[in-house]
């Protein structure tokens, strides 16, 4: 398994159902719509994928990790040499990027390592266990990059995303922002959902869609193709999560 960096809706437990699902569709082109992370994309094996967000900071980190690899990898290495080098970086370090793209890939790839929860707002402070972490997730980023230049990378409003690529060969997943949280820089708004379930109708190739189970979902999207259940590591008041799969055949 696969993770880059600790980010709100990574889908660990779920990532070997999704890929299941992708298998039976026939599709060969994984095109994940709400990419996140990378987490799903990165741990799914397809002969051709598609990663988008809307976000620009994800966008920009997944391009400079396609386009110009080495240089982002030797300078993440270069500033994690020793525990104090990645600490003396961390208090140095604003995180204002400027007009550096490269740059601003690098601090994403920081920030969001030294950081619990949410996007990297929040900062740990055991020096050990950042540093041994930090490390782990730049061999990832190194094992997986051959994956990552092999991608086609966008940055665009699901809708238009949607309508560019809509084919028969295409297998859209879809695990968009969480009703009524504030996790993402680009969160979700009732008529967004309304204006993914109107889209959905539209799609010729086949799609997956998830979202953790609630009332409000089930009024939009209707009753689930199927639920899965999970293990809760995340929370100390409910053993398990269910998630629900929406999907077209």
């Amino acid at each position: 398994m696969f993770r880059l960096f600790k980010y709100p809706g990574g889908k660990n437990v779920s990532i070997k159902d999704i890929e299941n699902v992708f298998r039976s569709s026939g599709s060969d082109i994984f095109i994940d719509v709400f990419g996140g992370s990378g987490n799903v994309i990165l741990n799914v094996n397809a002969s051709h994928k598609i990663y988008n967000d809307i976000d620009f900071n994800m966008y920009n980190f997944f391009i400079e990790a396609k386009a110009h690899f080495f240089e982002l990898y030797n300078y993440l290495s270069e500033i994690s040499k020793s525990p104090d080098n990645l600490q003396e970086y961390i208090k140095r370090e604003n995180f204002s990027d400027g007009n550096d793209r490269l740059i601003s890939a690098a601090n994403l790839f920081v920030r969001l390592n030294i950081s619990f929860g949410g996007m990297g707002n929040s900062y740990a402070t055991r020096e050990k266990s950042i540093y041994t972490q930090f490390i782990k997730k730049l061999e990832n980023l190194y094992d997986v990059h051959n994956d990552i230049k092999n991608w086609l990378i966008e940055n665009m409003d699901f809708s238009s995303l949607i309508d560019h690529y809509n084919g028969r060969d295409a297998f859209f997943y879809m695990d968009p922002p969480y009703p009524s949280k504030s996790w993402y820089n680009h969160n979700f708004s009732d008529s967004d959902y309304k204006r993914l379930h109107k889209l959905l109708k539209s799609i010729s190739g086949k799609y997956l869609l998830n979202f953790y189970d609630s009332e409000y979902i089930r009024k939009i999207f209707g009753n689930p193709s199927f639920i899965r259940k999970y293990k809760n590591h995340n929370s100390n008041n409910e053993e398990y999560r269910y998630l629900l799969f929406y999907k077209n055949w």
